[in-house]
């Protein structure tokens, strides 16, 4: 099937036919010619046979009507059918087409109705050792037991995994808040205390994550630890070290201030 369909695609091409009505008998001839001609008008008889006419105003087929022209599908279906290349192929394609378009017009005749299904009950959980009902996770229970259906059963598991209420949305954005640099390069700062006593190869920064994160934290908390890392000699301690000197300056510079503050007073 996948090899007829790929040789199928090989062979399309855009052709171009006269309008001339004398050369209609010779273009009648091509294969793709007669099989534009029948796709047209099995579209052509589907729209007709649809109900959605009905609420355009105009007469809806009569019963003799809706027969002759469920006769004139099904020959244009088996003529297309034997159109070579892949005859079958393009004209199970096409029927798949036109059955999806016939949903799609009844969908929209209908209102437009949502596809969510309501949750099935679920059973009665049994009792745990503790005499507790088993709890269950994810959305089904922040909402009451309601899962939502994607039409796949791996994506619909991964939607029901968390909540998508705001208040839910919130308390995870602040689970997730980007550190302060002095905090995220504290444990460094730790392991690089000559007491900690820890060797080179088991530091922060060999590794590649954490590192990648201290350079995006520097880079928006404070350009300047980047120079110190790009300069000739430079690393990661450096920059650490010339840090930490920054933070003791400007606690010195706050407490004599302060201190200066009290005795103007």
């Amino acid at each position: 099937m996948e090899e007829a369909a790929h040789e199928m695609g090989r062979e399309v091409y855009f052709a171009k036919f006269l309008t001339s009505p004398k050369l209609l008998q010779l273009q009648l001839r091509d294969a793709y010619f007669r099989r534009h001609v029948l796709v047209q008008l099995l579209i052509f008889v589907q729209t007709i046979s649809t109900d959605q006419l009905q609420r355009k105003g105009a007469p809806a087929l009569a019963p003799r009507q809706r027969e002759a022209a469920e006769k004139l599908r099904a020959r244009a279906s088996e003529l297309l059918a034997g159109i070579a290349p892949n005859g079958p192929l393009f004209a199970a394609a096409l029927e798949r087409l036109l059955v999806r378009e016939r949903h799609w017009l009844e969908w929209k005749r209908d209102g437009c109705a949502a596809f969510d299904r309501a949750a099935t009950e679920a059973e009665s959980t049994p009792l745990a050792a503790g005499g507790a009902k088993k709890r269950r996770s994810g959305a089904a229970a922040r909402a009451g037991g309601k899962r939502q259906q994607l039409g796949n059963s791996e994506l619909s598991r991964l939607w029901n995994l968390g909540d998508n209420s705001l208040a839910s949305i919130a308390a995870e954005g602040n689970k997730q808040a980007v550190p302060s640099l002095s905090a995220y390069l504290q444990p460094l700062v730790e392991q690089l205390d000559p007491e900690a006593g820890i060797e080179k190869e088991y530091l922060l920064t060999n590794d590649k994550v954490w590192m990648w994160k201290a350079l995006r934290l520097m880079s928006k908390k404070d350009v300047s630890l980047l120079g110190k890392i790009s300069a000739q000699g430079g690393s990661m301690e450096a920059a650490v070290n010339h840090f930490v000197e920054k933070q003791k300056g400007n606690a010195g510079g706050e407490e004599g201030g302060e201190a200066t503050a009290m005795e103007t007073e």
